[in-house]
């Protein structure tokens, strides 16, 4: 997304080495002019090229990883960098602002009462396209409880869909949606 280059094409795997040489939409933004282009969350775009000046065109980048609160999954202080972020700058002109989640990577373990939301969740093949038949088999491996395990997954989700709903209940309250 970053570049609109599929990650096979690079020479070098991006996450550990980044993508300098090409033009970034966050460039694009600092380009036109945007006074604040920021990145919050996961960066995996080239080990410690983040304390880099300008990197990808950034003006800002406030990293944040292992972020866990006691209520919610992962990202609570992402999405509280990015509403920091928000608020710095939101009167001084438009702004670009990525947001990375950590949530869907592994381990994927969120509090039990997210897990319990969708307890009754079912797992059947026969709801998923034949092209899922194989990742669900290998699924099965690994956790023979699919339902389970969707459970977990689908509670992640919805952890991480809470917190991005604060981002957007920031721009609502500010205006600026």
């Amino acid at each position: 997304l970053m570049t609109s280059q599929h990650p096979a094409t690079m020479a070098n795997y991006a996450g550990d080495y980044g993508f300098r040489h090409l033009t970034t939409v966050s460039d694009l933004f600092r380009d036109a002019g945007y006074p604040a282009v920021g990145h919050v969350g996961k960066w995996h775009i080239g080990d410690d090229l983040e304390a880099e000046k300008d990197v990808y065109g950034f003006t800002d980048v406030r990293k944040r990883s292992g972020c866990e609160s006691a209520y919610w999954f992962k990202d609570e202080c992402v999405v509280d960098a990015a509403l920091e972020f928000i608020e710095d700058n939101y009167q001084d002109g438009p702004f670009y602002l990525n947001v990375w989640s950590h949530v869907a990577h592994s381990p994927i373990q969120p509090k039990a009462h997210l897990v319990d939301r969708f307890a009754n969740v079912t797992v059947n093949a026969s709801d998923f396209g034949y092209n899922y038949h194989d990742k669900l088999k290998q699924s099965k491996k690994l956790d023979k409880d699919l339902a389970n395990s969707m459970a977990n997954y689908i509670g992640a989700l919805y952890s991480m869909d809470y917190n991005f709903g604060r981002i957007l209940d920031a721009l609502d309250r500010l205006g600026i949606a």
